[in-house]
Order: structure tokens, then C-alpha cells, then sequence
């Protein structure tokens, strides 16, 4: 997949190009959640504003040039034409949705991000297609005759007589194809934030935000992603049974044993960060995991543990890190599955793997501990 981000907070310029698995390592206020928050965004840009896909849907204006007979099952929509015919509104729903993840303040007139889809200037509010935006769409069976279209699922038992005059209906028809252009193959993703640590110590409050008259935002919408999912089970975590369960009222429920005792509130900070990264992994509904810092509170010896699990985690994963044992475990085990880039002043570097896995030297990590050890030998640190 190819990911760009040009001049959007700390990041001038992130260059990435990565199959199923990417680590971003950088150093604090280096940029690294302002390109985990983009990228949730980009993987599917309506999600985390629906209302505005509603609205973007029930606004188009849609040229029936725009949708061609391919034969008695196939259609093809022309999303690039429809989003020129449209540019306004789509520009528009991206933009809410854009503001639920990053602030406005990080936006400039050269903002931009592109995928292999698209390219959205943010600052100067264009879109654009990448390629021809032709999408196909099967049915068991499509007419076309004048103005209007006959529609045939029988695996959803839908039926639909579509003219141009009906255009909230003749919308409905391309919102599928909206959306599947827009969708990338990483959706449905998860976002574990830095911050997850704080769910099982803040339910109480998240309930009360998420439930009440009041509306409490959280400085950082992506904490509470998590509970959009079902995390349900039992997880072993670095020695640890961690049980995962929602009560009566769908409230969740956090219980962690060690030689089957339940700790209750002594539990360290390091199983709590870790039991959602666990959890997700094993769930089938979730593609993709996008982690913050996977070794936060987290000793060396459980940070190399950690990264050999999630070496055999079955999904797509783009994580962030401060740490050189996460970035190089993973480098050595999955090697050519894997990309590795390293933020360095705002722009981000490719870092190689070598084919014995191991990884070129992280120009914000290694040389900086080199140099203070030596100086500490030297007895000059202060």
C-alpha cells in the first residue's frame, strides 16, 4: 500500500509504501500518531463520521453516464466522475471526518495526503482519483433499458427499479461503489491507542460520556475505538489469565489471575497495555491492528516477548515505537514481510533488513545511547 502525508503537524514529509505490516519508529512529538491517525483515516475515510456519508449519499448528483452496462451482471460506476460532479461534497465529508482524528491547527495550505487511490490537498480542500475510479459492481442479474436499471440479489433478496428521477434511490445504487472504492483491503481496523492503559481505570467515566445527556469528547477520540468492538475472552498475557467479559448492562469487565487468584487492583500497568493488542489479534472480524507503542510499561525482556507474538499475529499491522528491541525483533522475524521507517526530522527514512534480519542502525535510538554511555564511561555525562 502506499501512504503519503506531506506537511500535516510535525510531519513534513512520510513517504511509505508497505504490504501487510509497517513499524514507524520516532522519537516523542516526532510525528508518530499524527500518521497513525491519518492513516486510520485513509483506510476508510467515512467511518468515523457516518452522518456526513448520509449526507454525502443523499446530496449527489448523479450523471446516469456515470454508470455503464458491462453485461447482464456486471455494472461499472465512474466514482471519478461522480466525485468531479460532486467536488464540493466530498471534500466536505472528508473533511469532518478528518477533524475527528487530527486538529485543525496541524493544517496548512500544503497539507496533503494520497493513497494509491486518491489524493486529498487538504489545505486547498481538492481531491482527486488516482487512475480511472471505475468500479464494478456483480449482480445476478442487471437491465438497463433508457433511464432505467433493474437490479437483481437474490443472496439479499433485493430487487431495484432505479430511474434518474428518483435520485435519493439512484444514489443508493453508486453508494456501493463509493464505498467500495474508498475502502481499503486493511478495514475493519482497530486503533490501540498509547492510552489504552487507561480503559480499565476510566470505564466508569467513558460510560458515563458515552451514555449521558452531557457530551464529553475525549482530547484524543481514538482511546475509546476499542470499545466500538466485541473483546470478549480469555487471553494469556506474559504469565497472566486476563477475562474479558461485559456484565448485564454491557458494561465491560476486566479480571486478571496469576496462580489462579484474581488480582483485583493489583494488577501492573504492562498487562492492561497489552491485553488489547492480545485480544484483537485473536479476533476474526478484525483485518488490521493499529498499534501505538506496544511496549509501553513494558520491561526489555517482556518487550522482546511481546514482539514475537505479534510476529505471529495473523492481521495487518502498522505500529509505532520508541523501541529499538520492538523494531528489531520484528525485523528479524519477519524480515522481507515487513517494512520499517524512521521519522528524522519530519521526514520519514527507510530503515533495511538485511538477509539475515537484522536491522540497519535507528539513527534516534542507538547512536543517542552509544553517546551517553561513552560519556558516562568517560565520566562527562551531566
Amino acid at each position: 500500500m502506499k501512504f503519503e502525508v506531506k506537511n500535516v503537524g510535525p510531519i513534513v514529509h512520510a513517504n511509505l509504501e508497505f504490504k501487510d505490516k509497517v513499524v514507524i519508529v520516532g522519537q516523542n512529538s516526532s510525528g508518530k500518531t499524527t500518521l497513525a491517525s491519518l492513516f486510520y483515516f485513509v483506510i476508510y475515510p467515512f467511518q468515523l463520521d457516518p452522518n456526513s456519508f448520509l449526507q454525502l449519499i443523499q446530496s449527489l448528483k448523479v450523471d446516469e453516464n456515470a454508470i455503464t452496462l458491462v453485461n447482464e451482471h456486471t455494472i461499472t460506476v465512474n466514482v471519478n466522475k461522480i466525485i468531479n460532479d460532486n467536488r464540493e461534497a466530498f471534500t466536505s465529508a472528508l473533511n469532518k471526518n478528518l477533524k475527528t482524528v487530527i486538529d485543525s491547527s496541524m493544517i496548512n495550505e500544503n497539507s496533503e495526503i494520497s493513497t494509491d487511490k486518491f489524493v486529498y490537498k487538504i489545505g486547498k480542500n481538492e481531491l482527486e482519483v488516482v487512475g480511472n475510479g471505475e468500479v464494478s459492481l456483480h449482480y445476478d442479474y442487471v437491465k438497463k433499458e433508457g433511464d432505467k436499471i433493474t437490479l437483481v440479489h437474490r443472496a439479499l433478496n433485493m430487487e431495484l427499479k432505479v430511474t434518474n428521477t428518483q435520485q435519493v434511490t439512484f444514489n443508493e445504487l453508486v453508494l456501493e461503489a463509493i464505498s467500495k472504492f474508498f475502502i481499503s483491503d486493511w478495514y475493519p481496523a482497530v486503533f490501540l491507542s498509547t492510552e489504552r492503559v487507561a480503559i480499565p481505570h476510566l470505564l466508569p467515566l467513558i460510560y458515563y460520556g458515552t451514555f449521558s445527556v452531557t457530551n464529553v469528547k475525549p482530547f484524543k477520540p481514538q482511546i475509546l475505538d476499542p470499545l466500538r468492538w466485541d473483546m470478549s475472552g480469555e487471553y494469556e498475557v506474559l504469565g497472566h489469565k486476563v477475562v474479558i467479559k461485559y456484565d448485564l448492562l454491557g458494561h465491560l469487565e476486566i479480571l486478571v489471575y496469576k496462580d489462579g487468584k484474581e488480582l483485583g487492583k493489583g494488577v501492573a500497568s504492562g498487562i492492561y497495555q497489552y491485553v488489547f493488542i492480545k485480544a484483537f489479534s485473536t479476533k476474526s472480524n478484525m483485518r488490521s491492528l493499529i498499534i501505538e507503542e506496544p511496549e509501553l510499561n513494558l520491561h526489555p525482556d517482556a518487550q522482546i516477548e511481546v514482539a514475537k507474538e505479534i510476529a505471529k499475529f495473523n492481521k495487518k499491522l502498522f505500529i509505532t515505537t520508541h523501541s529499538e528491541w520492538i523494531s528489531m525483533v520484528l525485523a528479524y522475524l519477519l524480515r522481507s514481510e515487513v517494512k520499517v521507517y524512521e521519522i528524522v526530522n519530519g521526514v520519514t527514512e527507510e530503515r533495511t533488513i538485511d538477509e539475515n534480519g537484522l536491522l540497519e542502525t535507528l539513527k534516534t535510538i542507538i547512536p543517542v545511547e552509544t553517546e551517553s554511555v561513552e560519556k558516562m564511561i568517560e565520566g562527562k555525562f551531566l
